[in-house]
């Protein structure tokens, strides 16, 4: 675990605008396991991390939490190992495709007024779908065998 612990359960709470006794029916725990969590006595699983993720709206916890502990959330894309070269060219190739697309242009585009409306959300979606498949080729790299 990291030095700096952010304290998952009381953050989500705090956001939710919650008491100790109502987080605890939401996340259907004892009190006493919501005051383990707050006094870093115990740190919540996965499991009930989601939940309070979703009771507070508010992923970046879950993305702390992720980097706090071993486990995994499945924050990260899901990749699998691949020779070196394959994975470079695949990397690559998606950098390409979204440059020659112009996918950069059309994303400063959307974000000029600060507002994604309805009629730029498909447009938006597919280029946050393809940034997405970068980082998974940037993964599969990153693991990729031979690379160690």
């Amino acid at each position: 675990m990291q030095e700096a612990y952010i304290n998952i359960c009381a953050g989500c709470r705090k956001k939710a605008h919650k008491t100790q006794e109502q987080w605890a029916e939401v996340l259907r725990v004892s009190v006493e396991t919501v005051k383990a969590w707050e006094g870093n006595h115990r740190i919540p699983d996965n499991y009930h991390v989601c939940l309070m993720v979703n009771a507070c709206g508010d992923t970046w916890f879950a993305y702390k939490h992720l980097l706090q502990t071993s486990d995994s959330l499945n924050v990260l894309p899901d990749t699998k190992r691949q020779p070196l070269p394959l994975a470079v060219i695949q990397l690559v190739n998606r950098i390409i495709g979204f440059a020659d697309r112009n996918r950069d242009k059309e994303l400063l585009r959307i974000a000029e007024d600060g507002v994604i409306d309805a009629n730029e959300r498909p447009e938006y979606d597919t280029i946050v779908d393809e940034l997405n498949d970068i980082i998974a080729a940037a993964y599969t790299l990153r693991y990729a065998e031979d690379s160690e």
